[in-house]
């Protein structure tokens, strides 16, 4: 996981994370968010833009740089359920060893009308042939799992989210050469006109709604004690 942030800093990552970073602000809906997750291993630069009272990021590893950091498993938020309003995946579903059950979770923490932004790499395309090639190599982000869209569609709706908005990112093929992606960022244009679905990455944003009957969220589960006041009340 380290080699992957670090991945995310640097060249090929940085571009990516840069055009992440615009795609998801322009999606993000300008709403007032009292408790907002950040799930890395990406690293969204703009949050300050949006209007939070209290951000949080979920660390497995360690704490990081950031000054609200638990350290948590992805598959067991240390959250209540319906306490946060914002939840940000940065790949993070990518390098789950149980992704659905990483997106249950988050989806459990989330309060209702709450909203859920996943970024993903798309196995479609020339940076899906790359991780086939390139995955027994070990190195980031080829190790991953990349999730087709439309699994994960089919995902969030069972777990009572409605899709709002796609968005695709990143037409250029995953060189390290700087140059070489300055000069080839015409195909951004090109691709986002005439083979939008074939990108290096997307994002999903998706709501959650209000459940009945008996669909999978309403299953019975112990009641955990929110983190996100004592972490408040230490900065």
């Amino acid at each position: 996981m380290t080699e992957l942030t670090a991945w995310f800093k640097n060249g090929l990552g940085r571009s990516l994370q840069m055009d992440a970073d615009l795609g998801l602000i322009n999606i993000l809906p300008r709403n007032y968010y009292s408790t907002a997750l950040d799930l890395g291993p990406g690293t969204f630069q703009h949050f300050d833009k949006l209007d939070i009272q209290q951000l949080i990021r979920v660390n497995p590893l360690h704490i990081d740089t950031w000054s609200s950091t638990v350290i948590g498993e992805w598959c067991d938020l240390p959250f209540g359920r319906n306490t946060v309003d914002l939840i940000v995946l940065e790949h993070t579903l990518d390098f789950s060893h149980n992704p659905r059950s990483v997106l249950r979770e988050s989806i459990q923490v989330l309060n209702n009308e709450g909203w859920i932004a996943i970024l993903g790499f798309n196995p479609m395309g020339i940076w899906g042939i790359s991780q086939i090639l390139l995955k027994k190599s070990g190195k980031a982000p080829w190790s991953g799992n990349f999730i087709r869209i439309s699994r994960l569609q089919d995902w969030l709706k069972l777990s009572g989210t409605t899709v709002v908005e796609v968005k695709y990112f990143f037409y250029r093929p995953p060189t390290n050469s700087p140059a070489l992606l300055h000069r080839l960022e015409i195909i951004e244009k090109l691709g986002t006109r005439w083979w939008p679905a074939l990108s290096g990455g997307y994002i999903i944003l998706a709501q959650k709604k209000q459940l009945t009957g008996t669909h999978v969220l309403n299953a019975r589960r112990p009641q955990k004690q929110s983190v996100a006041s004592e972490v408040m009340n230490t900065i």
